[in-house]
């Protein structure tokens, strides 16, 4: 039984380009947040009480979640 699938219309070339298109965009996304944070560090991540350090990591966790 040879089953068609119907023509999509959609590109195979651009779908293909799909994963590595994605993976610009997060790691692009990632780095202004990895800039973001340090630009508004009140002083170095060791000089830090553990408090602020553990509210940098839960502002990048929630916008990584968004």
């Amino acid at each position: 039984m040879n089953a068609q699938v119907p023509d999509s219309g959609i590109d195979p070339k651009k779908v293909r380009e799909l994963p590595k298109l994605a993976a610009e965009y997060m790691g692009k996304s990632l780095l202004d947040l990895v800039v973001q944070e340090i630009r508004v560090m009140p002083d170095t991540w060791q000089k830090m009480s553990e408090a602020k350090q553990k509210e940098t990591i839960d502002r990048c966790r929630h916008t990584i979640n968004y």
